[in-house]
């Protein structure tokens, strides 16, 4: 598949701009006040384009949810580029199945039908407890 921007490139844009996936919230909450699309947008940095769609901090500590409790040790220095490099690839490959009008698919409707249900039930348990 072909990125927007090389992984290289967006190791770069990310250790130029994120020294860590934890300093954000601390930045955050230190920075001076801001403008709230200014503030939106220094809080949640892109630190990835994929054939112009932004990858933002928010979609690496999601991506940082989901490694295995065993993984979760590695220094933030090696991960980052391991989380930058797996959403990179979900991405580009979900780019290229709408592409191939894939998402068109009923069997993919179907599976995508399922799994925002289930997003939206699992929001909603949480909301109740």
């Amino acid at each position: 598949m072909r990125f927007a921007l090389s992984l290289r490139a967006a190791l770069l844009v990310a250790a130029a701009t994120i020294p860590a996936l934890t300093a954000l919230p601390v930045l955050a909450q230190t920075a001076p006040v801001a403008p709230p699309a200014a503030a939106a947008a220094a809080q949640d940095p892109v630190v990835a384009k994929v054939n112009g769609q932004e990858i933002r901090m928010s979609d690496l500590q999601e991506a940082a949810q989901d490694i295995p409790p065993q993984a979760r040790n590695i220094p933030q220095q090696m991960l980052l580029p391991m989380l930058i490099d797996q959403v990179i690839d979900r991405k580009a490959a979900a780019i290229a199945a709408t592409q191939q009008a894939l998402d068109q698919d009923v069997g993919v409707i179907r599976a995508l039908t399922r799994a925002r249900e289930q997003v939206l039930q699992n929001a909603l348990l949480t909301k109740e407890l």
